[in-house]
């Protein structure tokens, strides 16, 4: 009897110790691979909401094989001089020759690419004098042209250029939380996750 008791607490242990284990290295690989973000702005709409909650890839993996429609977080500097985050789809690769047209429409290397994503009137694409306006812009080798899926509201490769890889923190795999209280997080509905 004592025999078969100590068998099944050895068993239990064992169970426990490989079960703590998974937890562990599931939380460290969340904890060093993945960073939360939180939206601010409309400038992503209606793909990102205001005070949306998710998770950023941060590996070098991530960053080194980012593909055009990726959503990226960039580092950039403001009109005062302070670095922020942005986040924007990727539309342009390094060293294509992108061209946006007066109706909206958005050519790589002189074929329109579909932007399925795109729920308002994509003759906002379109900004006299922006970067890639009715001319071809090269983007450089270590660049992505990125912009905003609102784009009338948004601020990203029209007027800033192309973003540089360094700069780019991560690459937005998940949004978890959704119309959160800016106040109160704890105010966050959570939602049915939306993977990218």
């Amino acid at each position: 009897m004592k025999k078969k008791t100590s068998k099944i607490v050895d068993v239990i242990l064992t169970v426990a110790i490989i079960l703590c284990a998974c937890v562990t290295g599931v939380l460290l690989y969340r904890n060093v691979c993945y960073d939360e973000i939180l939206v601010s702005g409309t400038s992503m709409e209606t793909t990102l909401h205001d005070g949306d909650f998710g998770l950023m890839k941060t590996t070098n993996s991530a960053i080194n094989n980012i593909k055009r429609f990726d959503i990226v977080i960039v580092k950039v500097d403001s009109e005062t001089s302070n670095e922020h985050d942005i986040i924007k789809r990727v539309i342009g690769m390094p060293g294509e020759q992108i061209k946006i047209e007066a109706n909206g429409d958005i050519k790589i290397n002189g074929e329109i690419i579909e932007e399925t994503f795109l729920t308002v009137d994509k003759s906002t694409t379109f900004r006299v004098n922006g970067y890639a306006s009715l001319k071809e812009y090269k983007i450089p080798d270590d660049s992505y042209f990125c912009l905003g899926d609102n784009r009338g509201v948004s601020s990203d490769s029209r007027n800033r250029g192309a973003l540089s890889k360094k700069d780019i923190e991560g690459v937005l795999k998940v949004i978890y939380k959704e119309n959160c209280s800016e106040k109160d997080s704890s105010a966050c509905r959570s939602i049915k996750p939306k993977w990218f």
